[in-house]
């Protein structure tokens, strides 16, 4: 959320140093990223006023105008057709330079144009390096004063604070919001902004009739008809906020719903009426609001056209066809144009997860879905809209023309009262807070408390704090309010326990060292591997798990066997290295949805199978000595041993007559498949890690006193 900080004092008349704010929010409800500072334009870049306009003498689109740029009287050639005499511009003096929204450089002197002199250039937003519509020159209020820089009387160079607000505070994704919590934390009035009183009027010629076919998708559905004589531009100072918080201008009816939903937070659209066909018959609604048809396309705002699935939420006209993407982005087809001069705004409230998963599927992500995805307040819909009629009918030649239509599915819901406890609150924190400051602070952040008495009291949550749940949440606003850093430091008090033993850990740690200093390496493998893999060790694919959203085709299947990656690493990087020994603890997998355990071991050499089989016992006996277990292993052979093992060469390990894994030779020919050219002599030893440990635990041990 970015938040300029001139436009802040409209709401809370805040005297804290935008950056020193940040560190404020900081610890009180979100995470400061940092400052910037708007537009940059060059000082010689002023304030004029036209005092005359005359027709250029040589050209027949060129004027000459005298401009008082306050240092001097000016004669300006000008080509743009909307200047005119008397108006308040912004003028580029000569010994200017200007970077244009294109990227060209211009550099502005005293110059001869067609036979008259020009002392500098009248600009648009567009020479200024601003992204506001074209439409010729800028005009500013008669209240600026000749030879003010432009970069303070445009108020589009100012500090904007960058916030990363949490999800569980839509409220702060709006100015009003944040500046509800400045003046909580500095004790300041909270400023109330003006709206239009929209009763039932004369101009009731329109009626917005909206149905909505599931209140868990969309509870609430306001709206609001106008009609206006031209759609114009909306005031400068309205597009420089726009472009400070990173939106782009568009027209007045535009503006002003992007303009309310920074300052609210309610997300608003315009339709244009005359685009919507009307009702055939008197009980059909002009807009339902419902999931989209499997199938359904939309043609959006930004040129694309969207084909939808059975759980988007849409609004659709009286003839059923999609107009609108609900909460995302409007259709094209009843969108704002110049020519459009009656139309209404809607101000609804959809369910964040329909509007987020959508939204994730066609990776469209506005500001609008960004709000709606956290969650929105229903009670806000119609101070919203009033908001918009006033700032409308103020700055345009808007006028309603109908009742604020409102379908509200579930009603106002009484919220329920949360009894706090001031031993409670002192338990938890370890802080007094006081019974008056509580009420201060609770009261500003708009908690209603119905009760309240010398051992606690009663809150009720505002309607816009829907995370406000428990004692605990209620606590928690008093503290970040209060001040984090005012509680004391103390040092904790009491003994510290030592830590439970862990036998496993000690076991994996004992049997760790000592197959380390018999000279093995340990191998850390990942949990994935591929489908050609597991095949080829000879596993059958049903019988490993599939991941149902691989990362890769690598990593499709849970590892299944660590021969796997012992081979692959031979294979690979250690082709040289004979003779070499490798060993893992750690989890294989198997359908369906089983893990285990297991300590794998792998010796290669170049000797006879028979010095290596010697070998791979002596190493298994050394590690039941470090497990601690006293019972020589046996070793028989066996037809079930798996797949990837030589079956004339596989025994299986028994220890007091129970089976814990297998020694044998992998197959040669599969040590042919991964390509190892020498020291092809592999022999695997398998061991369940899961019956080494119950079998370490059975072990008596007898301690003389």
């Amino acid at each position: 959320m970015n938040l300029a900080y001139r436009w802040l004092q409209d709401y809370v008349k805040t005297t804290t140093p935008p950056e020193v704010l940040g560190e404020k929010f900081r610890m009180t409800s979100s995470e400061f990223e940092g400052a910037s500072y708007g537009y940059s334009i060059p000082e010689t870049v002023v304030v004029g006023k036209v005092l005359t306009l005359v027709q250029h003498p040589n050209a027949d689109r060129l004027r000459v105008a005298t401009i008082n740029t306050g240092d001097k009287i000016r004669t300006i050639v000008c080509g743009a057709p909307n200047i005119a005499q008397g108006q308040t511009v912004i003028v580029a003096l000569p010994c200017t330079t200007l970077t244009s929204v294109s990227g060209e450089v211009i550099t502005i002197n005293t110059a001869q144009l067609r036979g008259v002199e020009s002392e500098g250039m009248v600009c648009g937003a567009s020479e200024l390096g601003i992204p506001a519509p074209a439409a010729g020159i800028i005009t500013l209020p008669d209240t600026h004063v000749p030879g003010t820089p432009a970069q303070i009387a445009l108020e589009i160079s100012d500090t904007v604070l960058d916030l990363e607000i949490t999800p569980n505070r839509p409220d702060l994704l709006s100015y009003f919001g944040l500046a509800r919590e400045i003046a909580t934390f500095e004790k300041l009035p909270l400023l109330d902004f003006p709206i239009a009183s929209v009763e039932q009027n004369d101009l009731t010629s329109v009626s917005i009739d909206a149905r909505i076919e599931d209140a868990r998708l969309c509870c609430r559905y306001s709206a609001l008809a106008f009609e206006i004589d031209t759609i114009e531009l909306s005031p400068w100072w309205m597009q420089a906020r726009l472009l400070l918080a990173g939106m782009k201008p568009i027209n007045i009816v535009v503006d002003v719903t992007n303009y309310v939903m920074l300052e609210l937070g309610q997300p608003m659209h315009a339709f244009d009426l005359d685009t919507l066909p009307q009702p055939k018959r008197r009980s059909q609604p002009l807009l339902t609001v419902r999931t989209a048809e499997k199938g359904e396309t939309l043609a959006l705002l930004d040129g694309s056209t969207r084909t939808l699935e059975e759980h988007d939420v849409i609004i659709a006209d009286s003839d059923n066809i999609a107009i609108d993407l609900a909460g995302i982005m409007g259709g094209k087809s009843s969108s704002i144009s110049d020519s459009t001069r009656r139309f209404f705004l809607e101000s609804a409230t959809f369910a964040g997860g329909a509007i987020r998963r959508t939204s994730r599927r066609l990776g469209i992500r506005t500001e609008a879905s960004m709000r709606f995805e956290k969650g929105l307040d229903p009670e806000m819909t119609i101070t919203a809209l009033k908001r918009a009629a006033y700032l409308l009918i103020r700055y345009s030649s808007a006028k309603i023309s109908s009742p604020i239509e409102d379908t509200y599915k579930r009603g106002h819901v009484a919220r329920e009262r949360i009894h706090v406890s001031f031993n409670h609150i002192q338990e938890l924190l370890g802080v007094h807070i006081g019974a008056a400051e509580c009420r201060s602070i609770l009261q500003k952040l708009g908690f209603q408390l119905p009760s309240f008495t010398k051992s606690g009291f009663d809150a009720v949550a505002p309607s816009w704090r829907a995370d406000i749940k428990e004692p605990e949440d209620v606590i928690e606003e008093l503290i970040r309010i209060w001040g984090y850093d005012r509680i004391p430091k103390t040092l904790p008090s009491g003994t510290i326990q030592p830590p439970m033993p862990n036998g496993r850990f000690e076991l994996r740690k004992h049997i760790r060292h000592s197959l380390a200093q018999q000279g093995a390496y340990e191998f850390v493998s990942q949990a994935f591997t591929s489908a050609r893999a597991v095949e080829l060790v000879g596993i059958q694919l049903e019988t490993a798990i599939k991941l149902p959203n691989p990362l890769s085709k690598e990593g499709e299947y849970m590892l299944p066997t660590h021969v796997i990656p012992f081979l692959e690493s031979i294979a690979g990087t250690n082709q040289e290295y004979i003779p070499l020994s490798l060993f893992e603890i750690g989890k294989v997998f198997s359908s369906p949805q089983k893990e285990k355990e297991r300590l794998s071991i792998l010796l290669r050499t170049q000797d006879r199978n028979e010095h290596i089989v010697r070998d791979g016992k002596t190493t298994l006996e050394r590690v039941l000595h470090a497990a601690n277990i006293q019972s020589s292993a046996t070793y028989q052979a066996t037809k079930n041993a798996p797949a990837y093992l030589s079956p004339e060469a596989v025994s299986e390990i028994c220890i007091n007559g129970v089976a814990i894994g297998y020694l044998g030779f992998v197959r040669p020919e599969l040590v042919s498949l991964y390509k190892i050219r020498r020291g092809k002599s592999l022999l695997m030893i398998e061991v369940d890690f899961d019956l080494i440990v119950a079998l370490e635990s059975s072990q008596q041990f007898y301690i003389p006193k």
